[in-house]
């Protein structure tokens, strides 16, 4: 529709809103256009009963679609649940009034007439949430860019399907660590500021200095002591002791700072089977690498804890924000940047679910998951279709608890299956959007690390984040509180690096970068609750992170 007013204004001519209407229900709009120019060079307005005398008949505009994206997963799987096809079986089609417009001047005209009485009627009731001035449809050529014209450009980089037996044996999880070493280790091989890495197993009596590359299993400090590490590969079942001395106090805090079953590398000499450590890498985010960028202003919107279902599900920011996307929220600058807003990132919880903690009935609107997804669904019929959506679970989602967790099935969300302009993938998943690389993981793992690390709090979540890249893992510590699913691969591996980092999880808002990676951690569209109350944990609800993938640059939305 956009691309035929653009060719009318471009022609000089003014497009009324009745005749809005019309080039917004039928299929070939441009085609409309060109014969409207043909047939009337001289007129002056564009009007429906122009339309009417227009030979050939339009029909009703089709759904659109999504583009292609490219699924890339291990041999072997099979996708778990109801299919989307299956879904759609369950529900009524999503779909817009049809309208045909024939030669007949009075064929239509009856619908037309309705349909400019309700434009007309919502033009006049519709109004902003900020300075509750009149929202109109605008016919100029500087107010129709950016409106979500931008074509579509997502594709699917990684996205788990999970295997139907997985880490049931010892066997099992010794493969899992083998895979997390072996990846990570490769990192550090490629590095060209570490020389002459000797495998545990071949060490031997020297006087050089050497590197070995270990997974972290001990740590144990005494203040004012030299400090013990001990380090593992677990590819040769070997060990290695490491001391960390008490005259180096900027590397004991820098090894503090490390989570246990990370994989490192320590630099250091040997002495009686014992290395001396002088300096300890992380895999890390190297300082010299392309970063994306889009060669487009568009943004994306990143949301998480959306929560519906919760009696502390706050329903108002999240309307505010769908007309945020509709170009109806706020004044000039912001409606502006509603409409260069393609695309919205779900980074888990978007229910509140049900027996996630003890006591959650009380704390519950809506007691059944079915309605939970439903409201939630009810809340995304107001998007526009050409924003692309992308949902990953957390752990209040119906998916299984343990990481990596596969996407929420469609038996659960059946209305959901009927938008085309969704993706429900997995956690965590991988994206890009045009050609910038983003990273969406719920960050289950952040209160382990957060308890596990000196210095880190959960008011500053980047700051946690920040070390998941540097250990270029999502959640190294096995046997914490987070469950994880050891299966042959170690999904949780950062092997590809991203332009953005999307988390969830603590319902606190945060952006920053490291290295070149743009860093978010999305609020919430929930209150505080008394849980977080006893643990004094200040949600931030109702603000929404934006990205311009183009300037990579960072806007906050203040809904509340």
């Amino acid at each position: 529709m956009r691309s035929a007013i653009t060719l009318l204004l471009s022609a000089g001519k003014i497009v009324l809103p009745e005749a809005l209407v019309v080039l917004k229900e039928v299929d070939k709009p441009v085609e409309l256009a060109k014969s409207f120019l043909e047939q009337f060079p001289e007129k002056h307005e564009v009007t429906q009963n122009a339309f009417h005398i227009i030979d050939g008949s339009i029909s009703k505009k089709k759904t659109k679609k999504t583009v292609p994206t490219k699924i890339k997963f291990e041999q072997k799987r099979e996708t778990q649940g109801v299919s989307r096809k299956e879904a759609l079986g369950s529900v009524p089609h999503r779909t817009k009034k049809s309208l045909n417009i024939t030669s007949s001047p009075q064929t239509n005209q009856g619908k037309l007439k309705e349909l400019t009485k309700q434009h007309k009627q919502i033009l006049k009731t519709k109004s902003l949430d900020v300075d509750q001035t009149t929202h109109r449809i605008s016919t100029s050529l500087d107010d129709l860019q950016g409106l979500h014209n931008y074509e579509s450009d997502l594709v699917v980089l990684d996205n788990y399907i999970p295997i139907v037996n997985f880490g049931t044996t010892v066997g099992d999880l010794i493969n899992y660590f083998q895979d997390r070493y072996t990846r990570l280790s490769r990192m550090f091989r490629h590095r060209m500021d570490i020389i002459n890495i000797t495998k545990i197993k071949d060490l031997s009596r020297t006087e050089s200095q050497i590197s070995v590359i270990g997974m972290l299993t001990e740590k144990i400090f005494y203040p004012g002591k030299s400090g013990r590490i001990i380090i593992e590969d677990p590819t040769k079942d070997k060990e290695l002791h490491v001391i960390i001395p008490r005259n180096n106090p900027s590397l004991q805090e820098e090894v503090l700072q490390i989570m246990n079953d990370s994989v490192i590398c320590v630099t250091g000499f040997l002495k009686q089977e014992t290395l001396i450590a002088t300096e300890v890498l992380l895999p890390e985010i190297p300082l010299s690498r392309n970063r994306n960028h889009a060669n487009i202003p568009v943004h994306v919107a990143y949301l998480s804890d959306i929560h519906v279902g919760s009696h502390n599900f706050l329903s108002k920011p999240f309307e505010r924000f769908i007309d945020f996307l509709n170009g109806k929220y706020g004044g000039k600058k912001l409606q502006a940047l509603g409409k260069q807003t393609k695309y919205v990132m779900f980074g888990g919880d978007v229910v509140d679910g049900v027996g996630i903690y003890p006591g959650q009935i009380d704390d519950l609107k809506i007691h059944s998951i079915r309605d939970q997804y439903s409201e939630f669904s009810r809340f995304l019929e107001g998007i526009p279709e050409d924003v692309q959506i992308v949902i990953i679970p957390g752990n209040h989602d119906m998916v299984r608890s343990a990481e990596p967790q596969p996407s929420i099935d469609y038996q659960y969300t059946p209305e959901l299956a009927n938008f085309e302009n969704i993706q429900m993938l997995s956690n965590p998943s991988q994206i890009s959007i045009h050609g910038v690389q983003s990273l969406l993981y719920h960050c289950t793992s952040l209160p382990d690390i957060i308890n596990n690390v000196p210095g880190l709090s959960i008011n500053r979540p980047v700051d946690v984040m920040k070390q998941m890249l540097r250990a270029r893992h999502l959640a190294p510590m096995w046997g914490a509180k987070t469950p994880i699913v050891a299966e042959t691969k170690d999904y949780l591996v950062i092997e590809r690096i991203p332009d953005v980092f999307h988390g969830g999880h603590i319902h606190i808002n945060g952006e920053g970068q490291y290295r070149g990676v743009q860093i978010v951690n999305s609020g919430t569209m929930q209150s505080q609750t008394s849980f977080q109350k006893s643990l004094n944990i200040d949600p931030t609800p109702g603000q929404v992170a934006l990205l311009n993938l183009k300037s990579m640059k960072w806007n906050r939305l203040m809904l509340k």
